[in-house]
């Protein structure tokens, strides 16, 4: 009888065991599931801010060029190389001039450049942005 006890106190540690290490388990794999997400978001949120900084360097060295309606339309790739297919592509950037205000010696153009995620069509960042550009006196 004794042996029996024995026997059943071990099996019923040995369950009580099992089940604490399987609970471990799965709040680890969500754990990790969650810091992994949070991860490839941070990536990607910081990629759409260098992304959106070279832009803004573009459009004040002058380099960025726009269509008729004044928008500034690129896509970039899962390398985040610019690619001029907009049916294969990562991120969309979008930058449209806002504002524009002129007087006698310059105008002042105001920009807003959005990084698009092509997946989900959702915001991943936004910057704003002047530009004062002087007329020549004569």
């Amino acid at each position: 009888m004794k042996k029996l006890n024995k026997t059943r106190a071990f099996l019923t540690e040995f369950i009580i065991v099992i089940l604490f290490f399987s609970i471990a388990a799965v709040i680890t794999i969500q754990l990790y599931a969650k810091a992994n997400d949070m991860s490839n978001k941070n990536k990607e949120l910081i990629d759409a801010v260098i992304c959106a900084q070279t832009i803004a360097e573009n459009i004040k060295s002058e380099i960025a060029v726009y269509n008729s309606e004044g928008i500034y339309i690129k896509y970039r790739d899962k390398d985040m190389n610019y690619v001029d297919d907009k049916d294969y592509y990562e991120e969309k950037v979008i930058v449209s001039i806002v504002d524009e205000e002129s007087s006698k010696v310059g105008t002042l153009y105001n920009y807003e450049i959005i990084i698009i995620n092509s997946d989900t069509n959702d915001e991943i960042y936004s910057l704003v942005m002047s530009k004062y550009v002087s007329k020549e006196v004569q």
